[in-house]
């Protein structure tokens, strides 16, 4: 009987359904994810899911994932655990899994915008304890192997390149030509403390002479705050509020008619969405408190930096993207080139296959 593939994650978005069809057509019924269904999750209906109940906080700080514990590993399983150490319930599936006899993959960050380095050594420990590692961009390979805290480094290491399923984008993208599109920005994503959004709306307040608009595609707990800066700086015919958004044709018909995308503070994944649809990105300078998904962007080639978290910095930016429209063409086509190449559902599924095969073949596992 062949072994089975657990991958182990702590809720399960949207966004990640057609990377794991792909891998479940590839695997069938050797795979299994396992994920925690709560109230933010969308209840999906697939032949490779298997769900427990909600995850459990602990003194605000840790958080125990039910039922994951009692999964019944086999040797020579494979099982890929969410790699945040702060789940007690992971850092027990990996003791359990190595006791066994099962080969563990641990996929997560190298780092994150927030992450504390004493943090980011602590979890090196955990990792080194691991077969294999998946990182989220290949970035983040070429920093963990030249950190001088790392240990086991000659491991398989992988990266899938964080990325979205871009067939849908694809399908209502329009081609981007800069002249024709209006002086509009979108920003997509959570409104978080994180998002930094504020910095926008000041940066909007001083360029109402450009009759800019910015389109906010979203929703989370900065909302009303927001909202309430917005209307204290008199930005309702600046500014619209779209709420969150799941169907792409409906995102679809914002991002074709804007110049550009914002993201004023730790960008992560949007910026992958943003740069299918050939918009030029406008972002902060510093890579360090961005997500990993920073490692797509390339500045000058497919957009601009400001620096961080200043707001002349960004009115001045806006401006350039507002006016250079050649250059903006050519953002516009290296920012598709670069998902269609490497940031997208399928290349992560290819990736993530590779491994596996090299993981089998090491460990002769059927």
């Amino acid at each position: 009987m062949n072994n089975k593939i657990y991958i182990i994650q702590p809720s399960l978005p949207k966004y990640r359904e057609d990377f794991f069809n792909r891998l479940y057509s590839y695997f069938k019924k050797n795979l299994l994810v396992v994920y925690s269904l709560d109230s933010k999750n969308i209840k999906f209906s697939k032949s490779w899911l298997h769900h427990v109940g909600r995850v459990k906080n602990i003194l605000g700080i840790f958080f125990w994932q039910p039922e994951v514990i009692t999964l019944r590993f086999k040797p020579k399983d494979i099982i890929i655990l969410s790699g945040n150490p702060r789940f007690f319930s992971t850092l027990f599936l990996l003791l359990k899994a190595k006791l066994i006899g099962s080969k563990v993959v641990w996929w997560g960050h190298y780092r994150s915008s927030s992450t504390q380095r004493w943090r980011q050594i602590l979890r090196f420990f955990f990792m080194a304890i691991a077969d294999s590692l998946i990182f989220y961009t290949d970035e983040e390979i070429k920093n963990f192997k030249t950190d001088k805290f790392t240990l086991n480094k000659n491991r398989y290491i992988t990266a899938l390149n964080n990325g979205i399923d871009i067939a849908p984008v694809k399908k209502f993208r329009k081609k981007y030509i800069s002249n024709k599109r209006l002086n509009e920005l979108l920003f997509i994503g959570s409104l978080t403390k994180k998002a930094n959004l504020k910095i926008s709306l000041y940066a909007l307040f001083l360029l109402k002479n450009k009759n800019l608009t910015l389109h906010i595609v979203g929703d989370g707990e900065q909302r009303q705050k927001l909202h309430s800066l917005s209307k204290k700086l008199s930005l309702d015919k600046f500014v619209v509020w779209h709420g969150s958004i799941m169907n792409e044709e409906k995102i679809a018909k914002i991002a074709n008619r804007c110049k550009g995308f914002l993201y004023p503070g730790a960008v992560g994944l949007s910026l992958i969405h943003a740069m299918a649809y050939g918009l030029p990105a406008l972002v902060h300078e510093q890579r360090n408190k961005h997500m990993p998904e920073i490692a797509a962007f390339k500045s000058g080639k497919t957009g601009l930096v400001f620096r961080y978290n200043n707001i002349n910095s960004l009115v001045l930016k806006i401006k350039k993207i507002l006016s250079n429209d050649l250059n903006n063409d050519l953002y516009s086509q290296k920012a598709i080139k670069i998902v269609e190449a490497n940031y997208n559902t399928a290349v992560m599924a290819e990736r993530f296959i590779s491994l596996i095969k090299k993981i089998k073949k090491r460990y002769n596992i059927v």
